[in-house]
């Protein structure tokens, strides 16, 4: 038998949330890898931009996979964005910390909150 929860909204409701802010956190960091190929971080030679601007990519890329993954259902899509948000949670505390930085923490916690939510949800 299944518990319902009356403090949590519905897992649909979460779940499209959850894909706004991933969707909202990739257009930030395909913003933020276009920004330093136009402007590189000072003292960095141009492999080391373009590596840093290929790793943003594919945090892009699997930020977008995730917000589609959670919107099938899959267990294994739904660990990978937990995953995702995990790794992108612990990286915004490894670098100088700046306002983007803290955006990112907001969000990333913000939307592990909703994720684990969701998965409470779970019919």
């Amino acid at each position: 038998m299944r518990k319902n929860n009356l403090l949590l909204p519905a897992r649909h409701v979460l779940v499209s949330i959850s894909q706004g802010i991933f969707l909202l956190l990739a257009l930030i960091w395909t913003i933020l890898a276009i920004l330093s190929l136009k402007r590189p971080p000072s003292g960095m030679t141009a492999g080391h931009t373009w590596l840093l601007v290929g790793l943003m990519a594919g945090n892009v890329l699997a930020l977008l996979f995730s917000a589609w993954g959670i919107g099938r259902g899959g267990r294994w899509l739904y660990r990978f964005a937990v995953v995702v948000v995990g790794v992108n949670l612990i990286l915004s505390l490894t670098d100088e910390f700046g306002l983007l930085d803290l955006l990112s923490l907001l969000l990333d916690s913000l939307l592990l909150l909703l994720l684990l939510a969701a998965r409470q949800c779970r019919q």
